[in-house]
């Protein structure tokens, strides 16, 4: 299973903005190599078998990530980045 980190608890909520935010921030972990981590993730639940980042940054090796956002009246979007190659 693929980790799973989120940037919503360091912006808050930015409204208009999130989706562009959350794309930005995970075309710039993909570049970088490194996952950031979801903060304030003290202590997930034991029974939730996902692999949370919030431990801190992770290096990571990968090539494709998807951005999820979701908004104010059903509003979703996802976007595939990938590596440049």
């Amino acid at each position: 299973m693929p980790p799973l980190s989120s940037n919503k608890p360091i912006y808050g909520h930015t409204f208009g903005l999130a989706g562009i935010i959350n794309v930005a921030a995970t075309s710039l972990m993909l570049h970088k190599q490194r996952l950031a981590p979801t903060i304030n993730l003290v202590r997930p639940d034991p029974e939730c078998d996902h692999d949370h980042v919030g431990e801190g940054s992770r290096a990571v090796d990968f090539d494709l990530a998807v951005s999820l956002s979701f908004a104010f009246g059903s509003q979703t979007s996802a976007v595939a980045v990938g590596a440049a190659a």
